[in-house]
């Protein structure tokens, strides 16, 4: 009886967060730097991603087992394709591809290429429209963009130790554009770790609730949340709610997308790299 009662007497252990889960390897032999995942909007269960810089400007459609299923050369140039986006525009499923890289800070204008999303089995596909884009301080090395559809805005946040500046430009605004600064992201304690060469902004995408921006760095995924008002920075000024660690296998992750269902997807460079989905969390129900 007294076995029993401890039984029933000892708490409930809580559900741990969800993990990084392996879907499988990625099979297009071309693509050996991936940078930058987006959810297809038109193809449920299809991710879009590209190469970095020093290849042909083609994207590339997984499966989420990893596999190739499709494959479009978009009919521009690629500079140095570091993210990408999929998003709702015009009553259209759209990708806004981030040619940003700027390693060196020699580039005085970075641009945004927007096209319509592919349909399935599209060989080619055009630009609709290409922004132009300034900062004000200078030349930035971004990596990472996401699409606020609600505002019609892009956000970009610059590669650098923290603090790392959060910019936005309009979607329906003029083909050149000067980004406004709205917000830095602070020290998230990358310095006292001992991080603070590998806690850069490598990756963005915003979740399907519109109230949270995932940051994706080479060692973890952190997780902002915005009031009702969207304001990403005071979000961001805020801090993290969440830092999800990514798998320590010395890969460089620089890709994250969140499909429709809330699901996290990851991606790292080098040669067929693991596929990595971590499952949507599920909110307790009182």
């Amino acid at each position: 009886m007294l076995v029993l009662g401890l039984a029933v007497a000892s708490p409930v252990r809580a559900a741990e967060p969800p993990s990084w889960q392996t879907q499988g390897l990625v099979s297009a032999g071309e693509l050996t730097e991936a940078s930058g995942l987006a959810a297809s909007r038109r193809q449920p269960g299809l991710l879009w991603t590209h190469n970095d810089s020093g290849h042909a400007p083609v994207l590339y459609g997984l499966g989420v087992d990893g596999r190739l299923r499709e494959r479009v050369a978009v009919q521009a140039t690629a500079g140095d394709w570091e993210d990408i986006a999929a998003f709702e525009w015009r009553g259209r499923p759209h990708l806004a591809i981030a040619d940003t890289g700027d390693n060196l800070a020699w580039r005085r204008r970075v641009q945004i290429l927007l096209l319509v999303e592919p349909e399935a089995g599209a060989c080619t596909a055009a630009v609709e429209r290409v922004l132009q884009l300034r900062f004000p301080q200078g030349p930035r090395d971004v990596e990472a963009i996401a699409v606020d559809e609600r505002r019609g805005q892009i956000l970009l946040i610059e590669k650098r130790v923290p603090p790392a500046e959060l910019y936005v430009v309009d979607l329906d605004g003029p083909d050149e554009q000067l980004a406004r600064r709205i917000g830095v992201m602070a020290d998230t304690g990358a310095s006292a770790r001992g991080w603070k060469g590998r806690d850069l902004a490598t990756a963005m995408v915003l979740h399907p609730n519109g109230h949270e921006l995932l940051v994706m760095t080479y060692l973890r995924v952190l997780r902002f949340v915005a009031a009702a008002s969207g304001d990403w920075g005071a979000a961001l000024a805020a801090g993290p709610q969440a830092s999800v660690p990514l798998p320590r296998d010395q890969r460089l992750y620089e890709a994250l997308t969140v499909d429709a269902d809330g699901a996290w997807w990851a991606l790292s460079e080098g040669e067929r790299p693991p596929l990595l989905r971590r499952p949507p969390e599920v909110t307790p129900v009182d």
